[in-house]
């Protein structure tokens, strides 16, 4: 069964964007400070630690990021700014910087003041609210806290239904989300519900051939394969991938993520060749477009391994499990679930290659212990304790 497409967090409040050059030399800002009052200069301080706080951010420099954002934040408070839209949205660039971090409590306390600064300042139904509720429903789901996210989108849905309306495209990625969040817990015809309602909802706003149309037709062709109704999946799999192709380019990594999930299928329907032939496509791919040993590159290196092993290619299998393991073991726990599902994989390749078995038990084992407490998971962990039983 192929994996949904994953979550995404589609809208943010936060962010510093930088237009144009900081000025001459990049220092421009604080020279012309000089030539105002300290209180304006502070101000102008604010904004350009906020600024360089943005270009680190955009350049994943996280840790950096963080130190200019919060140094915005300082200056605010000593203006005694506290109570600003402004201060709220540095409260927001804190939360998206601590969810990279993998700190993720500290996002949501950032997000959770920003949203008392703007209930105060307009309202609880703000789109501003509904968005941060939908990010912080995206902390959740990422540590795999799925009861918790979708409480967050179910809110966010609500705010955004009332400050946007129910046919804005933004108020339909909340939907889309919880739809995705029940597939992973395997109930697929409510999440079929959520999901036709926000590619309706999208299509009409946005017209068929967005990228956003894409992400909901692929997660409706994922969940229609998980019930075997391949024949209706596929057409909505292909219509993804062709969108992606047209508005992305052939490159994307997106288009990878479309092809793998449909080798996916294809494995499922027993059609190896065609399914050999797309899961490669998709690591060609990702291997252009992604940095070496990117943990999204990896999810797609596994799945061409899963698809070789239903194909008897095992011996095949084994280096690229290896692989797909070293990318995703630098990041264990935002990589939980495709961690245990390599791991499991290359126990089962080396069984059938005759290789180290007592590696393979313990890679079993592990792959067990990092999905022991994920409900949602409980037909996978059921699946390797039932192959660690027949082991000899």
């Amino acid at each position: 069964m192929p994996a949904p497409e994953p979550l995404q967090q589609v809208a943010t409040v936060g962010r510093y964007v930088v237009l144009g050059r900081l000025g001459s030399g990049g220092m421009g800002v604080v020279h012309r400070a000089s030539l105002i009052d300290r209180l304006d200069a502070q101000n102008a301080r604010a904004h350009l630690e906020g600024a360089v706080g943005g270009i680190y951010f955009s350049q994943l420099k996280h840790a950096e990021a963080f130190e200019h954002f919060e140094r915005a934040v300082r200056i605010k408070e000593e203006l005694g700014k506290q109570d600003t839209s402004d201060y709220a949205v540095g409260l927001v660039n804190l939360a998206n910087t601590c969810d990279n971090l993998g700190r993720a409590d500290e996002a949501i306390a950032y997000d959770e003041r920003a949203i008392a600064i703007w209930t105060a300042l307009y309202g609880p139904d703000h789109p501003h609210i509904g968005i941060t509720l939908f990010n912080m429903g995206f902390v959740m789901s990422s540590r795999e806290r799925l009861d918790e996210a979708m409480q967050y989108w179910e809110r966010s849905y609500d705010v955004l239904s009332r400050a946007l309306g129910p046919n804005h495209p933004n108020t339909a990625e909340p939907l889309r989300n919880i739809g995705v969040a029940l597939a992973d817990r395997g109930e697929h015809e409510r999440a079929l519900v959520k999901l036709q309602t926000a590619r309706e909802i999208l299509e009409a706003a946005l017209g068929p051939e967005h990228r956003r149309v894409a992400v909901a037709r692929s997660n409706i062709g994922s969940s229609l394969a998980a019930l075997g109704r391949y024949d209706e999946a596929m057409p909505h799999l292909l219509a993804a991938l062709e969108i992606r192709r047209k508005a992305e380019g052939p490159e994307h990594p997106d288009v990878a993520r479309s092809l793998s999930t449909i080798a996916l299928v294809e494995r499922d329907r027993g059609e190896h060749d065609a399914a050999l032939g797309h899961a490669a496509e998709a690591v060609a791919i990702a291997e252009k477009s992604l940095p070496p040993g990117d943990p999204e590159a990896a999810r797609w290196i596994t799945a061409e391994a899963e698809v070789m092993l239903s194909a008897g290619r095992a011996s095949d299998a084994v280096p690229r499990l290896e692989k797909a393991i070293g990318a995703l073991a630098g990041a264990p726990e935002e990589n939980i679930e495709m961690l245990s599902t390599a791991r499991f994989l290359l126990a089962r390749a080396l069984v059938e290659t005759r290789g180290d078995r007592v590696r393979a038990r313990q890679l079993a084992e592990e792959a067990r212990r990092a999905i022991a407490d994920l409900r949602h998971k409980k037909e996978q962990r059921a699946e390797i304790e039932a192959w660690l039983r027949a082991q000899p």
